[in-house]
């Protein structure tokens, strides 16, 4: 967002994960991120922020989308966490939108040496709102 035309407090930084179904069948033993080009990916979709994280994260080293032996777009979260724990492909989520899923061991976090991501979660709203103040409580409210 344009920081210039929007109020924001931020609200916490959350760790960005690779996950897989426990039993996921990897082509390659994955270590680094380039060891997972053989599988399928499972994104969300276009103009989705948890895509954005991902696409940025491999283009510093050089990497896309494409070059994912094959992609699954997916419009819905839950959707995504559900074909992840079935074993459809790989994923890159927020930390929290699969920490139970984890500790369960529906999921499993891929240990890669060369991807560490976090990203903030902010609050936002228009510069000037009449409704800031109330905002601002909700955010001390969530925060408490």
């Amino acid at each position: 967002f344009r920081k210039t035309d929007y109020d924001s407090l931020l609200y916490k930084t959350e760790r960005y994960v690779g996950v897989c179904a426990p039993d996921y069948p990897f082509v390659k033993k994955p270590r680094q991120i380039s060891d997972l080009l053989g599988e399928t990916l499972i994104v969300r979709e276009s103009g989705s922020g948890n895509r954005e994280i991902i696409t940025r994260s491999l283009s510093r080293q050089n990497l896309d989308l494409s070059d994912f032996h094959s992609v699954f777009e997916v419009g819905d979260m839950n959707v995504c966490k559900q074909m992840l724990i079935k074993g459809c492909g790989i994923g890159f989520l927020y930390e929290a939108a699969v920490k139970d899923d984890i500790k369960s061991g529906r999921l499993r976090e891929m240990e890669l040496c060369d991807f560490q991501e976090s990203h903030d979660i902010t609050m936002i709203w228009r510069k000037g709102s009449i409704f800031s103040d109330r905002y601002r409580s909700l955010y001390e409210q969530l925060k408490g």
